[in-house]
């Protein structure tokens, strides 16, 4: 290999590896993502005695394990802060070995060596990847067996391995069955492969795959009824016929748009949700199967009535294919050429920018610690639950604190009752993030938009409608005190770039950069 072929995968490799593994204890030893601490808690209490039965199965058992026999290595009690660790170094990992296995199929799909290795560079930069990477959850290991099935699709072997790794990882890993089904008869259909074939083909995967998710989830079947109830319990929650407060943000939202304007602009960054728009219609005629692929993994989920950044992780992966391939063709053309290091460097500014949340202490902490040295001892506070954890995070006992459920208060006169009370009583309020407000009222979005109506919640929510619009105007609180930590790039202190990123869906910033506002009586 050529000296400076070297240099660039050196470099390529020291940035997979900061972007990926930079302060993996972020947080610590607060737990604010309500999947990681729930997988970090089922982690901690498996045993050999009990038959590692997780007692958790909103997720299958493949991650926990990994982590439960790592830390058998190390001979050190698998506490929850330890486990939490273990599966974002899991995480990392996993997302690293996707970089590798992008930079494969770049190969298989003929892009050119130059725009390969751009390809590579924007698909590290990219925040999703970056964020995901952070969590201890399982949305990397899923999207490496992914990448596994598309780099080998015309192994059975392989596709059956990464499929049922995938399913022993999580249930709705079932839809990647459509990878291998779609190959099948776009090969049928060009006659490049005997029906016979691939009749023997997709009957391999299927039992490699059974086999492979109950050897490495066990419980899929030991724990049938179990999983089988938690199953029915995710599938109602993501389709919406079972309420939960923590899907309230997606009442009024449309279909397909709401990705295109809360979720992508930020998960892939602006530019390139704009080429691979290009790009989806471009292999629509170019790459036909991988226009399929995109479409059965897209258009199920973002038709849910819970429309989470987590739900297409799939797609994000096939709509960058699709940029990269439309940027090929750019990049052959001396005029638009540029255009490819304009994108290039836009990713790399919101790829540092994004491991910028990671650079600083946590806005949750950093809030507790102002609130610990500035609002007097014995205060009355009021907070909102819902957030997984109250702040002040610590020093509780120091000030009198009434945490409100308020997602119940249009129905709970109980609830009514003790906000009226301690609006009255308190001397300040500290709203932890935009769940509530955002999710229930108009007024952070202010107006009904393309992709949701906000009037819907609205209308419903009179009583936090008043409450919250009379707080953020200040007109009984003012606010003294806000902090956030947007994806930003410093400079000498400065803040020389950075995305407000709030108005993304939830999910996106309320786990690891919520803002914190805080408010004084006047």
């Amino acid at each position: 290999m050529k000296k400076h072929t070297w240099i660039t995968w050196s470099m390529l490799l020291l940035v997979a590896l900061y972007t990926r593994t930079y302060n993996l204890g972020w947080g610590l030893p607060f737990l604010f993502h309500p999947d990681e601490r729930n997988m970090a808690v089922a982690a901690s209490s498996l045993s050999f005695s009990t038959m590692l039965d997780p007692h958790f199965y909103a997720y299958n058992q493949f991650p926990l394990y990994i982590t439960f026999f790592l830390n058998l290595l190390t001979g050190a009690p698998l506490t929850v802060v330890r486990a939490t660790i273990l599966l974002r170094i899991l995480s990392a990992v996993a997302s690293i070995g996707s970089i590798y296995l992008w930079s494969r199929l770049l190969i298989n799909m003929k892009i050119g060596k130059p725009m390969r290795m751009i390809g590579i560079l924007i698909f590290i930069c990219t925040p999703v990847f970056i964020q995901l990477s952070h969590f201890g959850t399982t949305e990397s290991l899923l999207i490496f067996l992914f990448l596994l099935c598309l780099v080998f699709i015309k192994n059975p072997k392989i596709v059956g391995i990464a499929i049922g790794l995938s399913i022993a990882t999580k249930m709705s890993s079932l839809q990647l069955f459509a990878l291998p089904v779609l190959y099948s008869l776009h090969a049928v259909y060009t006659r490049k492969i005997p029906l016979k074939n691939m009749l023997t083909y997709l009957i391999s995967i299927v039992g490699i795959s059974f086999i492979f998710a109950v050897c490495f989830s066990p419980h899929l079947l030991l724990s049938y009824q179990k999983t089988l109830d938690a199953l029915h319990y995710e599938t109602a929650v993501g389709m919406g016929t079972l309420p939960v407060f923590y899907t309230q943000q997606f009442i009024g939202t449309h279909p397909v748009v709401f990705q295109i304007f809360s979720i992508f602009p930020y998960a892939l960054g602006v530019p390139m949700v704009i080429i691979s728009i290009i790009g989806l219609l471009y292999i629509v005629f170019r790459n036909p199967l991988y226009a399929a692929f995109f479409a059965v993994l897209f258009i199920p989920n973002a038709f849910l009535f819970a429309k989470w950044t987590r739900f297409i992780i799939y797609p994000y992966v096939l709509m960058e294919l699709a940029a990269v391939l439309v940027m090929q063709r750019i990049y052959t053309t001396r005029i638009f050429k540029p255009l490819v290091y304009v994108v290039l460097l836009y990713q790399l500014l919101i790829g540092i920018a994004y491991v910028g949340v990671y650079s600083y202490p946590d806005v949750r902490v950093k809030a507790t610690e102002w609130v610990n040295h500035t609002v007097p001892a014995g205060s009355t506070i009021i907070t909102e639950g819902a957030n997984v954890t109250d702040i002040p995070l610590y020093s509780s006992n120091d000030y009198r604190i009434t945490s409100l459920f308020l997602y119940d208060i249009e129905n709970d006169t109980s609830v009514q009752s003790q906000l009226s009370r301690a609006v009255q009583t308190s001397d300040y309020v500290i709203v932890p993030s935009r769940r509530v407000f955002a999710d229930t009222t108009c007024v952070f979005q202010k107006q009904d938009t393309l992709w949701k109506n906000c009037s819907i919640q609205q209308k419903k929510n009179p009583i936090l409608t008043k409450y919250y619009t009379d707080l953020l105007s200040e007109k009984s609180f003012k606010l003294i005190a806000q902090f956030s930590s947007y994806p930003r790039i410093e400079i000498a202190g400065k803040t020389f770039f950075s995305i407000p990123d709030e108005q993304a869906e939830e999910t996106w910033s309320v786990f690891d950069h919520p803002v914190v506002r805080i408010y004084k009586k006047r």
